[in-house]
């Protein structure tokens, strides 16, 4: 009798810890996201952005490229285990745009800002004559 009672508390420990076990991972996978994502621009002088997303899932995920003014420039979705695109934005004008990843309920975006800046780089000549009797531009 002592062994049976023994082997149920046994038992119930036993179960009680698969339950805690089993619950925990479920837990975790619900916490974890089902995609990764991560955004690069290898140049900073290079209007080139990288996007690279880890969808251990394999659900469909799509990527839109749009402007703040003007809306969806450009979008694409796959499914699959890894997933690299290449954006070159030199072509687009100064303004707001931004990249989303998203698939179901998760979002990911990168708002990106295009600012073409002007720099002045002002140059003094003085004007020497040269042999011909016609003035000579040296620099400094």
């Amino acid at each position: 009798m002592q062994t049976r009672i023994s082997v149920i508390k046994s038992l119930t420990v036993l179960f009680l810890v698969s339950f805690i076990c089993f619950s925990s991972q479920a837990q975790q996978k619900e916490s974890m996201p089902a995609m990764l994502v991560k955004f690069d621009q290898p140049d900073s002088a290079a209007l080139r952005f990288t996007v690279f997303v880890a969808n251990p899932e394999n659900k469909r995920v799509s990527i839109t490229v749009s402007s703040k003014n003007t809306g969806i420039l450009h979008s694409e979705s796959f499914t699959g285990n890894t997933y690299t695109a290449a954006f070159n934005m030199s072509q687009l004008e100064d303004g707001e745009y931004s990249i989303e990843v998203s698939s179901n309920k998760e979002r990911v975006a990168k708002d990106i800002s295009i600012e073409t800046v002007v720099a002045v780089n002002r140059i003094a000549y003085l004007q020497n004559e040269n042999k011909k009797g016609r003035p000579k531009l040296l620099a400094f």
